[in-house]
């Protein structure tokens, strides 16, 4: 799996250029899923109606299902973490667009800039590994141009580990090399380095953590 932000300002064309790519990507063989951040909330369901009611009462979730459709509200607790959120609602896409979360960090972005707008909008933005511009500024990133879908395409491919993922995590399991998934491995860092981080005598930015799980019998 490989997670893709898609970021940039109201109406600079974020979720038209997603559209493309879902369908150039199916057009591929390959299967992409999207996961909408909303700073300012959303609704499923209109009040008053079952599922709203169930929530309205305090439960933790509320699932709907019709023949060929599911969705899930899940109540949580604080901002979250939007590549972790994607990872692990969409396990079997081969691509997972984020649209939006600016301030989120850990994977790859494409930055979607309005026409005329500068490329300075990129300064300061995290993880930014490609732009998409109509002017086609010079930048030390890949640019593309909006129509430029296919090369997008390959270009999110080919990428192995964008900017602002440097952790690898690897597993040997009774000898044998267990391959992780990128979301995989964000599980075990972030959940291994918060429990390390508790630890006496640990510092604060641990570089090598090796953890040896023995069972007898």
């Amino acid at each position: 799996m490989k997670i893709f932000g898609v970021v940039g300002s109201s109406g600079s064309g974020k979720t038209r250029l997603i559209e493309k790519l879902v369908a150039e990507l199916k057009r591929r063989g390959r299967s992409a899923a999207v996961l909408k951040h909303c700073p300012h909330g959303f609704e499923l369901d209109v009040k008053g109606k079952d599922s709203a009611r169930f929530l309205e009462a305090g439960a933790r979730g509320v699932g709907l299902a019709s023949p060929d459709l599911a969705a899930f509200l899940h109540r949580k607790r604080g901002a979250g973490d939007l590549a972790l959120l994607a990872g692990e609602q969409f396990l079997d896409a081969d691509v997972v667009f984020i649209e939006g979360g600016k301030g989120s960090r850990g994977y790859p972005k494409i930055l979607v800039l309005a026409e005329g707008q500068p490329l300075g909008e990129a300064l300061g933005l995290e993880d930014v590994a490609a732009v998409v511009s109509a002017g086609k500024p010079e930048w030390n990133r890949r640019v593309f141009a909006p129509e430029e879908v296919s090369a997008m395409a390959d270009f999110i491919e080919r990428n192995e580990q964008g900017p602002g993922s440097p952790v690898s995590v690897t597993a040997e399991v009774d000898g044998a090399d267990i391959p992780l998934n990128p979301f995989v491995q964000k599980v075990f860092e972030q959940v291994v380095l918060g429990l390390i981080a508790a630890l006496k005598d640990v510092g604060p930015e641990p570089r090598r953590v090796v953890l040896t799980v023995k069972r007898s019998g």
